[in-house]
């Protein structure tokens, strides 16, 4: 294999790694948003679109306004919803009320089928019981079957195309260098 072609093959086995890494790596994913007075953000481990039958850990943070910490007790709940292809929730689970003092939520969950899934978490002031706040987040969760999510799926096939499109624009541009040489 001449030089230059080599040059050409490790970059464009560089460019694929670049682009399909952050497909197949996957960890904390934050999700968050305001709910009256706080912000309530998510972390779903082991990644945002969990696989069936895999336990879930789920971290609710919620944090005033000024982004602090609430120093007073929280009631919270959680209650998880599979949303079907009509938009009817379906109640999977409601999770026992817990007081949080730290402004810090876990628990965890195995989902026993793929679909789409709404999470509701609840929380309000200990000595305020009737005020409650809520922050809906939405997943996906997948079969194990399928590793890639049914979301990115034409995304990762045109990317595939792309890569595969310069790989012979890349091929086509050597042979012609060499053609000259």
């Amino acid at each position: 294999m001449p030089i230059g072609t080599k040059k050409y093959f490790f970059a464009l086995l560089l460019g694929a790694l670049f682009i399909f890494f952050p497909l197949f790596v996957s960890a904390h994913v934050g999700l968050g948003m305001y709910a009256g007075t706080h912000a309530v953000a998510l972390v779903v481990e082991p990644h945002h679109s969990p696989f069936v039958g895999e336990d879930v850990f789920f971290t609710f943070y919620m944090k005033d306004l000024h982004g602090y910490f609430p120093t007073e007790p929280f009631i919270t709940s959680v209650i998880i919803q599979e949303i079907t292809k009509d938009n009817e929730e379906l109640n999977i689970v409601a999770l026992v009320p817990e007081t949080v003092k730290s402004g810090v939520y876990k628990t965890s969950y195995r989902f026993k089928q793929a679909g789409l899934y709404r999470i509701e978490f609840g929380f309000g002031k200990a000595d305020e019981p009737d005020v409650i706040r809520d922050a809906v987040f939405e997943i996906e969760v997948r079969d194990p079957g399928y590793p890639i999510s049914a979301k990115m799926a034409p995304t990762i096939v045109l990317l595939g195309v792309i890569i595969f499109v310069l790989g012979i624009l890349t091929e086509k541009y050597i042979r012609d260098r060499n053609a000259f040489e």
